[in-house]
């Protein structure tokens, strides 16, 4: 009976912890123009190495990937357009930059648009909901 509670306690103890998100991660604010205007500013926080993601006005989808490297961050995304409503993968771009840095990029949509992503990445706490 003590070896099962032991057991049991064990595995309850595993399972939570493997729920319990990390405190600390990466937020990436960015700044996404649009043919020279201003889109948008959206931010995301995200846990080192794992994927979120934002959608702009059913233009585009941006699955984003930041993983902290000592100083650094590799930004990793897959970038989706949306064309008379079907989407399809744009690119797979990548940004390495200092933590603190401004670093950007730049595509070509299907549909003719030039977009330019501006990201900054700092290392934070996990926002309060």
């Amino acid at each position: 009976m003590i070896r099962r509670s032991i057991t049991v306690a064990a595995l309850l103890l595993a399972c939570l912890q493997v729920m319990a998100a990390p405190d600390k991660g990466l937020r990436v604010a960015m700044e996404i123009e649009r043919d020279g205007q201003p889109l948008a500013k959206p931010s995301i926080w995200q846990p080192s190495g794992t994927a979120g993601q934002i959608s702009m006005q059913n233009e585009f989808r941006l699955k984003i990937t930041p993983t902290l490297m000592d100083d650094k961050a590799d930004v990793r995304f897959e970038i989706f357009t949306t064309q008379d409503g079907v989407e399809s993968a744009a690119g797979s771009p990548r940004i390495i930059t200092k933590i603190g840095e401004q670093s950007s990029l730049a595509w070509k949509s299907s549909n003719g648009k030039n977009y330019k992503l501006s990201v900054l990445v700092s290392e934070t706490e996990k926002p309060s909901r």
